[in-house]
């Protein structure tokens, strides 16, 4: 680590220099990291034509049972309104309990806003009420997916009992007329098998994708003021410090996100992380205003008709401030407005 002193500002700069060895072994691992995202983003498309297969038997179960067909189908293979109506029903009975809570907190906010001595014209009333609405929506989301969630479990709940009915109806015949109805449960397990490659083809993209999405981010060098004693650097425990640095910032990291979007219910503090995936936005309006060097938009999210809300789009925000930038679970961007202020 060297020191050196601006004689104009007194202002203090530190360098740190890795030896060539280990500088090669930090170039090396960035390249690996780099490489890992690009190969995951390459992948996207082979997620995407995974997620539209659909996991189906390959070919009808055997019917050369003698005295009567073999059940030949899993029923329905469309399940579009019954998941639709459990997506609403769930949607509706979570929303009918958190928006008397969020109301209530809207008017909590405006109240404590005020008794500050704020009113809807001051630019920091305006900026405190936009990132209380930011939490709110990511609260609406997060509803949203939950209900997404209850409609697939309630497909996979279907399809398992047409699928018990299925091979219950099959068992009887096999039992009834012996090696013929054994031949045709032999025929069965071969197309199962089948519909086990099938659904491990369709997983095994999205895993690898995982897999590589997981690789550690590259961490910015980091720093200390200069002290009037300096010591050696302690370079046998460089590697140990790194990774316990790396730990905790990843720690610190999925906290911050914890807080954000962990909450459904919890309206105790307005959250700084909000969906601005612009996917996600429409009826887009420029205001003609900024937000830490970005221009601010108002629009209406895509599952709330009459709200406005007011933003940054992240898709604007990640070419210059990757830091500010993070991927829900669901894929869509996410702005750490705590970062731009």
């Amino acid at each position: 680590m060297n020191y050196s002193q601006d004689p104009t500002t007194n202002q203090w700069t530190q360098n740190t220099s890795l030896s060539p060895a280990e500088q090669n072994i930090f170039n090396q691992t960035t390249q690996a990291q780099g490489s890992a995202l690009g190969i995951a983003n390459n992948q996207l498309g082979n997620v995407q034509n995974a997620l539209n297969t659909p996991l189906a038997p390959t070919g009808p179960l055997a019917s050369n049972v003698q005295s009567g067909p073999v059940q030949q189908s899993i029923g329905p293979s469309d399940f579009n309104q019954a998941v639709g109506n459990t997506i609403n029903s769930n949607y509706n009975t979570q929303m009918g309990l958190l928006q008397p809570q969020m109301d209530q907190a809207a008017e909590h906010q405006n109240a404590q806003l005020i008794a500050q001595g704020l009113n809807p014209n001051d630019a920091a009333y305006q900026n405190s009420q936009t990132l209380f609405d930011q939490g709110q929506a990511s609260q609406r989301a997060q509803v949203a997916n939950n209900a997404v969630n209850s409609g697939n479990a309630e497909q996979n709940l279907l399809f398992g009992q047409q699928a018990a009915q299925g091979q219950f109806a099959n068992s009887a015949q096999a039992q009834q007329f012996g090696q013929g109805a054994a031949n045709a449960n032999l025929y069965n397990a071969a197309n199962q098998q089948q519909f086990n490659n099938t659904a491990y083809a369709q997983q095994n993209p999205i895993n690898e994708f995982n897999s590589l999405m997981s690789s550690s981010q590259v961490q910015a060098p980091q720093s200390t003021a200069a002290q009037t004693s300096v010591s050696p650097t302690d370079v046998t425990g460089a590697y140990g410090l790194q990774a316990q640095q790396q730990n905790a910032q990843y720690q610190a990291q999925l906290a911050n996100y914890q807080s954000g979007m962990g909450g459904l219910f919890s309206l105790g503090s307005a959250a700084i992380m909000a969906m601005s995936d612009v996917r996600l936005k429409r009826d887009i309006v420029p205001t003609g205003d900024t937000l830490g060097g970005f221009p601010t938009y108002s629009f209406r999210y895509v599952w709330d008709a009459v709200k406005r809300h007011v933003g940054v789009m992240a898709q604007e925000v990640i070419k210059t401030r990757p830091d500010a930038v993070h991927v829900h679970p669901s894929g869509f961007y996410m702005v750490d407005y705590g970062a731009l202020q």
